[in-house]
């Protein structure tokens, strides 16, 4: 995700310097969406670890 996220970022930025609205949109766009994606991966592995967690507080 890190190296994905800086290619978008780069790729944001240099649409930024062309001026042209409809690849900022597009540009901008991919990046929030990257970014919910990777939220959204986020949660999911913290959704998993939580329950593995809660067990070893009750067993110990």
């Amino acid at each position: 995700f890190p190296l994905a996220e800086k290619f978008i970022k780069q790729l944001f930025l240099e649409t930024l310097k062309g001026k042209d609205s409809k690849l900022i949109r597009i540009a901008a766009e991919t990046l929030f969406e990257h970014r919910r994606l990777h939220i959204a991966h986020v949660r999911k592995i913290l959704k998993r670890i939580d329950p593995i967690q809660s067990q070893r507080k009750e067993l110990s």
